[in-house]
């Protein structure tokens, strides 16, 4: 039960994260995305994060990082 409880805050975070990016807020994103990796390890997210952390140091001319699976919503929380 309490696996479920941690995937479920995890999924809901990362959701967060994921509006937070879509708005431009992407430090705040990235912190987001943190929280739920902090409570829900994912190797794809951790590598989603370290590719937007470092879109966010280039120049603001680079094209701007896409979504975990573009084509959709972030894939949910994998156990």
């Amino acid at each position: 039960a309490e696996q479920q409880a941690r995937k479920a805050r995890a999924q809901e975070l990362r959701n967060q994260a994921q509006a937070l990016q879509q708005q431009g807020r992407i430090a705040e994103a990235i912190s987001g995305y943190r929280q739920s990796l902090s409570i829900w390890p994912d190797p794809d997210l951790e590598a989603f994060v370290r590719r937007l952390e470092t879109g966010l140091s280039q120049a603001s001319a680079t094209p701007p990082v896409p979504s975990p699976g573009s084509t959709s919503q972030l894939v949910p929380v994998q156990p």
